[in-house]
């Protein structure tokens, strides 16, 4: 190689100067940083198409695996339920009936004229009076007051049956369940199927009367969510065994006793 065109040269051409360049190691390291450019530009490109290959959306199904249902059946401690208040009873104002104008009646009395101290009543006095042992005034259009304490009727007449006493809603000893109400509410109640394709869940509140006896009555739904749930609680209500009654005193009262029914899907 000539002097001048050392300056010109790269290392390459100086190490294979007066060499076999056509045998391929020059042409290799000659296109050496042109074949690194290349790699370098096709890692990226891939990088690239990963990356937006996975924020492409995805238009396969998906498969949801089957959920299993549970019943749950929340209760409240039967020491934390209060008792509905029963309305308050109106007080009914009853006026006593005006009195009709009596005259006293004086059974006639033979007598000798220098003995009689009272005349007779004028007949006329009677017109719109009643007859009574003394005289009183009163309305003439008000009612006749018997005065006799004569009692009529032959003592055979049916006798009107006595309405059993209203329930109360506290007690010294509360009602309660013969064993386990929350055992009870969890073999017998049954989710209905309405509830179940609707996704229906909530709490029933139902109240009921527990007799002297101990026996359930009365029982109602006071606020329910519906798709079958209300109708369900009230059938396992109805169909409790008797409790323990509430005492009051000694013996045994009826009680107004309310118990929520929570149904609930997971």
């Amino acid at each position: 190689m000539e002097a001048h065109a050392i300056a010109q040269a790269d290392y390459l051409d100086i190490l294979f100067d007066n060499r076999n360049k056509a045998y391929g190691g020059y042409l290799l390291r000659k296109q050496h940083g042109e074949r690194m450019y290349k790699a370098l530009l096709m890692v990226v490109a891939l990088c690239a198409s990963i990356i937006a290959y996975s924020m492409l959306p995805d238009n396969k199904p998906i498969m949801q695996t089957p959920t299993i249902v549970e019943r749950v059946v929340d209760l409240v401690n039967k020491d934390d339920i209060l008792p509905p208040k029963p309305p308050k009873p109106e007080e009914v104002k009853h006026e006593p009936p005006a009195k009709k104008s009596t005259e006293k009646l004086v059974n006639p009395e033979i007598k000798p004229d220098n003995l009689v101290l009272t005349p007779p009543v004028d007949i006329d006095s009677f017109i719109g009076k009643d007859p009574g042992p003394t005289t009183t005034d009163g309305d003439p259009d008000g009612q006749s007051v018997a005065t006799n304490n004569n009692v009529s009727g032959s003592g055979t007449e049916p006798v009107e049956p006595v309405a059993p006493p209203a329930p109360v809603r506290y007690t010294e000893v509360m009602p309660s369940y013969n064993g386990s109400i929350n055992q009870y509410l969890a073999k017998h109640i049954r989710y209905p199927q309405m509830a179940r394709n609707a996704n229906i869940s909530g709490r029933v509140l139902v109240s009921f009367v527990v007799n002297e006896d101990g026996s359930v009555q009365d029982a109602r739904v006071e606020r329910g969510i519906g798709g079958g749930c209300d109708e369900e609680a009230l059938r396992v209500v109805k169909n409790m065994p008797n409790w323990k009654p509430g005492i009051q005193n000694g013996r045994a009262v009826r009680v107004l006793f309310t118990l929520p029914i929570v149904f609930r899907l997971e």
